[in-house]
């Protein structure tokens, strides 16, 4: 139930009518009073309008017919809060970003609107609607032609299934490169059974030098590719693949010398490069040496 509205009720005496006062009260106030005189079998209805707050309350109706006897009608009900929720970046590139909007409300909610509004690319809207009135909705959207470096504000609503509105957490970012991902420590061995091209930074703990690349990529054959992250040569070349080899659960070893501009060295897996079915493979990359 909303925490404001207007109680309508309805009363009546059949024989004697309605005579005195029809009063209601939320919980022990008074939200409405009137002297009434109705002949028998009428009825009378009126709203009251009420204001209160989250939790259990009780609205009680008393009406006193023409002899004086009074009848007491009891309603319990509860209000629950507003809805709420928040707003959140889920991935943020030079050019886009893809936001999640979501909403909590124990009543069930409606739908969620609200707008982006950022200071070079300019003003937008999203807006969702949710069916059957769940009590949590999320949604993402993205937004596509930022500008690198600008300021956005996204703000926004959500209306549960009584027309009542919530706030949602407001959320500012700026629009940039994503942080690149953390490199892995070397000289751990890196195991998958997925048919999902992958990619690791491996921190070597120096810029150049020597290290030793195991591999075991059984039965199936598997194309890793080792490369500087951020510029430089492997083996005296920009990058360097083992092709599309299965080692037939045998580790393949191999000393390769490096020098990069970082300190870290990309691995590239092209699984199941001859369409075999699912694959396994393992690598390790020691730490550097001179």
């Amino acid at each position: 139930m909303p925490a404001t509205g207007n109680a309508s009720f309805m009363s009546r005496d059949a024989v004697t009518g309605i005579a005195n006062k029809v009063e209601v009260f939320l919980d022990n106030q008074v939200i409405f009073s009137r002297s009434v005189s109705e002949p028998g079998g009428s009825w009378f209805s009126n709203g009251a309008p009420f204001q209160t707050t989250v939790g259990p309350h009780t609205f009680r109706l008393v009406c006193t017919d023409a002899i004086g006897q009074s009848k007491i009608t009891i309603q319990n009900v509860t209000v629950n809060a507003r809805p709420h929720g928040g707003i959140s970046v889920v991935r943020l590139s030079a050019s886009q970003a893809t936001f999640r909007a979501s909403a909590r409300d124990d009543d069930g909610l409606k739908s969620m609107s609200g707008t982006i509004n950022c200071d070079r690319s300019g003003y937008r809207s999203f807006s969702f609607s949710a069916s059957s009135y769940p009590v949590e909705f999320r949604k993402e959207q993205t937004l596509t032609g930022l500008i690198l470096g600008e300021r956005c504000v996204v703000r926004g609503g959500a209306v549960d299934r009584y027309d009542i509105i919530g706030t949602l957490n407001e959320l500012t970012f700026i629009v940039q490169h994503p942080p690149p991902p953390p490199a892995l420590p070397c000289g751990f061995q890196r195991r998958d059974g997925s048919n999902d091209p992958a990619s690791f930074l491996i921190e070597m703990g120096r810029t150049s030098g020597f290290f030793d690349f195991h591999r075991d990529t059984y039965f199936v054959p598997d194309n890793l590719i080792l490369a500087c992250a951020d510029g430089g040569t492997v083996n005296s070349q920009s990058q360097v693949a083992t092709g599309c080899v299965g080692t037939g659960r045998v580790v393949s070893s191999m000393s390769m010398r490096y020098a990069c501009s970082s300190s870290r060295i990309r691995v590239t897996v092209d699984p199941d490069c001859s369409n075999l079915g699912n694959t396994d493979w393992t690598f390790t990359l020691t730490c550097g040496r001179p």
